[in-house]
């Protein structure tokens, strides 16, 4: 297994782990600190050729995609920019 940080390549962390009862499983705190992973971030699961692949989700503006100075609307993330030029 190899994972992939910022484009490189990196080789396997060697953790087995099982999945709980409830069908969950626990992201190894080596991974989670090489990735910057922190409780509370939103991480989006998708399925690609067969392998789970797990991604960061950046919150950023829904009009100009800047993640600074979010502010949530309507359940919206908008920049305290965008926010003024409406």
């Amino acid at each position: 297994m190899v994972y992939y940080v910022n484009g490189g390549c990196m080789k396997s962390l060697g953790i087995v782990r099982s999945l709980d009862k409830e069908g969950r499983y626990s992201i190894p705190k080596e991974l989670t600190r090489i990735l910057d992973i922190e409780t509370g971030d939103k991480l989006r699961i998708k399925l690609v050729n067969g392998d789970i692949t797990i991604v960061k989700v950046e919150e950023m503006c829904s009009f100009c995609k800047s993640t600074e100075n979010l502010v949530e609307i309507h359940h919206k993330k908008i920049c305290k920019l965008c926010l003024n030029e409406f």
